[in-house]
């Protein structure tokens, strides 16, 4: 499909969780325009590994993000998110990006790669899994955007 029906796409789902979430009264507005960023991006992520207009947008939104984290002083998930970015570019094949299991463990790997920044040390074992699991939990309404964003993308595309 085109790149303008995964934005649509993107937006659409991406309003659907953030209206969720504002009327559970756990989203401020800064909230509803992060969840909106980030369903938007992950709902053109499986079309980033090949040259197209999706990958010209997505990098597009991660330039914008990255300012943002920059001058709100979020450097390490400004990490997490460049390092992420970067992995369907590592690929040859795209048929990991549209895996289920890539979906929901991305999640998992945004917030273990997040913690690690965060020990600031070189050593695996001491990268503590409770921490992980509080970032998880605390950004519950991000990852359904990115699963939901996802998701939006492989339908639209007819892949699920």
């Amino acid at each position: 499909m085109s790149l303008r029906s995964n934005i649509i796409g993107g937006m659409t789902t991406g309003g659907i969780v953030a209206c969720a979430a504002y009327f559970l009264g756990s989203a401020t507005t800064t909230l509803v325009w992060q969840i909106l960023a980030v369903s938007v991006t992950f709902s053109l992520f499986p079309e980033i590994a090949e040259k197209s207009p999706a990958q010209c947008w997505f990098y597009r939104f991660m330039f914008i993000a990255l300012i943002y984290l920059s001058f709100n002083n979020q450097y390490k998930l400004a990490i997490s998110l460049s390092i992420i970015s970067l992995l369907p570019l590592l690929s040859q094949s795209t048929k990991w990006t549209k895996s289920l299991w890539t979906i929901l463990l991305t999640p998992i790997v945004i917030a273990t790669i997040y913690e690690f920044i965060t020990i600031k040390s070189p050593v695996w074992y001491q990268l503590s899994f409770a921490n992980v699991q509080s970032h998880l939990t605390a950004n519950l309404w991000l990852i359904a955007a990115l699963i939901i964003g996802w998701l939006t993308n492989l339908f639209i595309n007819s892949r699920i």
